[in-house]
């Protein structure tokens, strides 16, 4: 079993990755193979409460970041995608059974949201977009039943 897979079958809690204590395993194969990737024990509810309370405080703290800080997250994630490339594609192939260029092609996807998140960081943005609002209603009278509209 990949030491890889294994050290990622865990969960982010609370800022500290530990293993899930439920009853039973999730068992992650390389579809090609059969090889045994990793073995995940879910989380019970409490784990999940608590997951979900932790990150409703860190929300709130990244809400008030001031956007220089979002972009610096966000461009230290694309650094850390372009130093693992070829790590993060061997894992795309082995578990997803994906080709090396599916793999490239997700990872480009990847790093492009990256890079555009990391420029709408420092993007003002308006309190409500006139523009955006008409051709919302315009949408709505013209197609009553989409629903994005």
């Amino acid at each position: 079993m990949s030491s890889y897979f294994t050290d990622l079958a865990q969960q982010y809690i609370d800022g500290e990755w530990r293993p899930g204590t439920g009853s039973w395993d999730i068992i992650d194969f390389n579809p090609y193979d059969d090889e045994k990737l990793a073995s995940i024990t879910i989380a019970t509810v409490d784990e999940v409460d608590q997951a979900y309370r932790a990150a409703a405080r860190a929300q709130k703290e990244w809400a008030a970041a001031g956007a220089y800080v979002r972009r610096a997250v966000f461009e230290k994630a694309l650094r850390l995608v372009e130093e693992r490339e070829e790590e993060i594609a061997e894992a795309i192939v082995a578990e997803l059974g994906g080709t090396r260029l599916k793999a490239a092609f997700e990872l480009h996807l990847a790093k492009e949201f990256l890079r555009e998140a990391a420029h709408l960081a420092l993007t003002p943005r308006a309190a409500s977009s006139p523009r955006r609002s008409t051709a919302r209603r315009t949408a709505s009278t013209a197609c009553p039943s989409a629903s994005w509209a």
